[in-house]
């Protein structure tokens, strides 16, 4: 099926290109076009259309190293302006992206037409059933959100690094996981339900009970296609093998196929096509999320090997005694992170080969604690571990502050590497994903298609890498994340 089939040819330019100039240029020097800027004002109201060129140049970045320069940007207050919008857009066949806190790395909170800032009027939580549930609005963080549920002793499935500014919007619809979620707490598995905006502008909340029968009501040709793609997917066998595969390890690329076999109903398959689908199908206005057990018994250790291969083949021994999270860091990595405050300065002179990886347990109570602890202590003792500067202790600690240390190190990961680079250089990230079981075996085959680390001078055309990992012992997967500059190289460990 060619939908399973990426084609890397695609996405190289046909012709060499001139650096682009930030100057914006002239043709939108006056901003907001007629008569798109007089249709929206007349359709919301001018205080919710931002037309000026400085308003559009303010929203053409967000946290990646692109720019596109939107033609408008809309404010929209409710539903029913996102529903006008939607439906202006529709017929006049102009594109829509929406925008909440703009932490992308990979440009998906940028357009180059009508940009919807959805972080304004879109914040707020609901919790509901004594914290079993929450409802949340997509303008906010993840961090209010976990904020509000604590009192609980709950907590939500998803945890990017960026949750302390990244938004709930963006977390559905990019299936956001983070560090401790891998395939069974993210988004995808612990939405409960959803209200999202069609591009037609129909309504749909899927915790309705009548849903189906107002979407068929609506959406005929909608509820058709959904159902006769479903059949054409489980008709065919080797097809739903494949897709069953692909998602039981971390697989953000794409929309989640296995919507079509997880949902029974044209609805029940839009609330798993909707997570993950980037903005494409529709504006997700509320989110229903079930909520998980806060554990607040924590074991830590940061643990230091000679090499990546050696870090890499110790995670299954982790992942089968228990841990929630198994981060592997590289030399540059860890080289890189002495930027961030509170990182120890000596991480500076770790040898090249270098590893490390940040395990961390989590327990309801003292006992189950103890027990964590004492089947990390039976890994550790399998392993050969090194101590290659003083800081190093190897050692897994209790204390919520040196865990913390831990953590901003790792979740500044992409801000050292990045702000480690050569001036002028851009910072790329990309993700796949591996099984466990197979992860020191990507690790050495990965270090080894790598350029020559020669005494000499590599070319500044050569990229620069820096490689972090992240390994969930409860489905069994990986994701490496490797962060590349274009110019020059600094050898990678292993």
């Amino acid at each position: 099926m060619p939908l399973l089939e990426p084609n890397p040819d695609t996405l190289r330019p046909a012709a060499a290109r001139r650096p682009s100039h930030d100057r914006v240029p002239d043709g939108q020097a006056q901003g907001t076009p007629e008569p798109l800027r007089g249709e929206l004002t007349a359709l919301l109201g001018a205080h919710k259309v931002l037309g000026k060129i400085s308003d559009l140049v303010k929203y053409a970045s967000d946290a990646s190293p692109y720019r596109f320069v939107p033609q408008v940007v809309v404010v929209p207050e409710d539903i029913y302006d996102i529903s006008a919008i939607l439906s202006y857009a529709h017929g006049k066949g102009r594109n829509v992206v929406f925008r909440a806190a703009g932490t992308s790395l990979n440009g998906q909170a940028q357009g180059e037409d009508i940009l919807v800032d959805v972080r304004r009027n879109w914040a707020g939580v609901e919790v509901l059933d004594d914290g079993a549930r929450a409802r949340i609005r997509p303008g906010t963080t993840v961090v209010r959100a976990n904020a509000a549920l604590a009192r609980y002793g709950r907590l939500l499935g998803p945890d990017p690094a960026s949750a302390i500014a990244c938004t709930i919007g963006g977390v559905v619809a990019n299936n956001a996981s983070g560090m401790t979620a891998g395939t069974s707490r993210n988004s995808y598995r612990t939405v409960s339900s959803l209200t999202f905006v069609l591009p037609s502008g129909t309504v749909v909340d899927t915790g309705d009970p009548a849903a189906d029968e107002d979407l068929a009501r609506a959406e005929p040709r909608l509820c058709e296609g959904l159902m006769a793609l479903k059949a054409e997917i489980e008709a065919d066998g080797a097809l739903t093998a494949r897709i069953r595969t692909k998602y039981e390890i971390k697989n953000t690329n794409g929309y989640r196929l296995d919507a079509f076999l997880d949902g029974s109903t044209p609805v029940e398959i839009l609330r798993g096509l909707m997570v993950g689908s980037e903005g494409t199908f529709g504006f997700i206005s509320e989110v229903v999320f079930d909520t998980l057990p806060l554990d607040r018994r924590i074991s830590t250790a940061l643990l230091f090997f000679p090499s990546l291969t050696a870090a890499a083949a110790a995670v299954p021994l982790f992942n089968e005694a228990g841990a929630i999270a198994v981060e592997l860091m590289d030399g540059n990595t860890l080289r890189a992170s002495v930027s961030v405050r509170g990182a120890p300065a000596d991480w500076a002179g770790l040898p090249k080969g270098t590893a490390a990886l940040l395990v961390e347990f989590r327990a309801p109570d003292e006992e189950g604690q103890e027990g964590y602890e004492r089947a990390a202590a039976d890994v550790v003792r399998q392993l050969e571990l090194v101590r290659p500067v003083t800081s190093v202790t190897n050692e897994f600690t209790r204390d919520a502050r040196t865990i913390s240390g831990y953590w901003k190190a790792r979740k500044a990961f992409v801000t050292a590497v990045g702000g480690s680079r050569p001036s002028g250089t851009t910072l790329i990230t990309e993700d796949f994903a591996v099984p466990p079981s197979r992860l020191a075996d990507a690790a050495r085959r990965c270090s080894r298609s790598r350029p020559s680390t020669a005494s000499t001078p590599p070319s500044r055309a050569t990229p620069r890498t820096a490689t972090s990992i992240s390994c969930w012992p409860s489905t069994r997967h990986c994701r490496r994340t490797s962060s590349a500059t274009p110019r020059s190289w600094l050898t990678s460990a292993g």
